[in-house]
């Protein structure tokens, strides 16, 4: 498997997860937010085990990026179900990755808010000229310009039968998953 330009088949666990904290960001189906933790605080969270300086501003333009920039001091019970996404979407672009893996971002998330939640976090990825891969079982949310369908049909320990693969950007990755090849998205 090959991810950001480097074979990881044989990468050791230090090596992946030093890939993973600057190089990737992760949307989660479920937006994995702390409650304990403010709205500032959650997106902040990545930044802590970088080397980076001046994590709350940093977060605060993450947030800012997404519409929540008067939402900092906020736990993530006060927020609408979008809103709670647009922090994970924030706390997914705080390290300035290349590529941002979603996995379902939109499942919980009122179908009304769905589109325009896909619509921004597409956007974001455009404007930074970042690479967004999205798995949507829902394909008519991906409907928008550069983007490249898959769609699995065998099912595997990294998709299930029928889901979509959504890659935007003009760059391509390489997927190869316990010797099946799903070749270039």
């Amino acid at each position: 498997l090959e991810v950001l330009g480097e074979d990881v088949s044989d990468a050791r666990e230090g090596e992946l997860v030093a890939m993973r904290r600057g190089g990737i960001g992760f949307v989660f189906q479920e937006f994995l937010l702390i409650p304990s933790l403010t709205v500032l605080e959650n997106v902040e969270l990545p930044l802590v085990y970088s080397e980076r300086t001046g994590l709350g501003e940093l977060a605060r333009k993450a947030l800012e990026s997404v519409g929540l920039g008067d939402r900092l001091s906020h736990k993530p019970s006060e927020l609408s179900g979008g809103e709670q996404q647009r922090v994970a979407i924030a706390r997914a672009l705080v390290n300035e990755p290349d590529v941002i893996l979603a996995d379902e971002p939109v499942s919980s998330v009122d179908p009304a808010r769905a589109r325009d939640t896909v619509a921004l976090l597409v956007d974001i990825c455009r404007e930074r000229g970042l690479t967004l891969v999205m798995s949507l079982h829902n394909l008519d949310l991906a409907r928008f310009r550069h983007a490249r369908e898959s769609r699995c049909e065998l099912g595997n320990d990294l998709l299930l039968p029928g889901t979509h693969l959504v890659e935007v950007d003009l760059r391509l990755a390489e997927f190869n998953a316990h010797g099946r090849d799903f070749g270039r998205l």
